[in-house]
């Protein structure tokens, strides 16, 4: 019997929680509790970037993220500083 295969699912930050654990929503529906990948940890994930996480099909509640998405929806808040 081989090793099972991980689900893969896109989901929304929701909260930071310790030791690089976050609180992500996915589908809109299920939270799933996810660690940062070993290959990303340089990277910075802030609330509401959308990544793309590594389900377990033993556990279903926790994840691992391996990717995180340029598009975030709160660059459209930053506010542009003109020069004058």
């Amino acid at each position: 019997m081989g090793k099972e295969e991980l689900l893969k699912a896109r989901g929304v930050v929701k909260a930071a929680l310790s030791n690089d654990r976050f609180r992500v929503l996915v589908d809109g529906k299920h939270e799933v509790i996810a660690s940062v990948s070993g290959k990303i940890r340089r990277v910075r994930i802030q609330l509401n970037d959308i990544v793309e996480l590594k389900i377990t099909p033993y556990d279903p509640s926790k994840g691992i993220i391996t990717f995180r998405y340029k598009g975030k929806p709160h660059e459209s808040k930053v506010i542009n500083k003109e020069k004058k």
